[in-house]
């Protein structure tokens, strides 16, 4: 909620809390990691999953703190998380229920693809609305341009009384 509300050190200070309970924890671990890079924050990312690794989401997170930090010295870790995208996109292809999230995150923050990234976000949007889901298809779908689905998120926020400092700032920039 301190996230949600805008309270960006509080929320740092309650996920890493959780991280002592359970220092592996990958839903805390992302979120935390989202909460830096949104801000442009390359180092605390790095150091945090510098051993979590293993985890697609996590493994995202990190390549994409590289990029922020104009680190390429990981080429088999990035080659690792194409190789991974590629097997998730071919269970995308012929599935209901494939790892969506990862792929958006993917097209959208690894290789600067934000139609395809809008595309998969929206999919995933249809069965799971966590705030992660919400805050990837709202950027996936202003970089994309994409107003119609635009209009339709900013009409959900609205509709649902749904309170979110970032989402509203999104919004706002566009």
């Amino acid at each position: 909620m301190a996230e949600r509300l805008g309270d960006l050190p509080t929320a740092e200070k309650y996920y890493r809390l959780a991280l002592q309970i359970k220092p592996a924890d990958s839903y805390v671990l992302s979120n935390l990691s989202d909460l830096y890079l949104r801000q442009q924050q390359a180092p605390p990312v790095l150091a945090l999953l510098k051993n979590h690794k293993n985890h697609d989401a996590l493994l995202l997170r990190w390549v994409h703190a590289l990029q922020i930090a104009k680190q390429v010295q990981h080429d088999t870790e990035i080659q690792r998380l194409d190789t991974r995208m590629a097997e998730l996109k071919q269970v995308a292809d012929h599935s209901t229920d494939p790892h969506l999230r990862e792929l958006s995150y993917y097209q959208l923050h690894i290789k600067n693809n934000a139609a395809e990234a809008a595309r998969l976000a929206a999919r995933n949007w249809q069965g799971s609305k966590e705030k992660i889901d919400l805050h990837l298809l709202a950027l996936a779908t202003i970089r994309a341009g994409d107003q119609p689905l635009l209009a339709e998120l900013k009409n959900w926020q609205r509709q649902n009384g749904y309170e979110d400092q970032y989402l509203t700032y999104l919004f706002s920039s566009k």
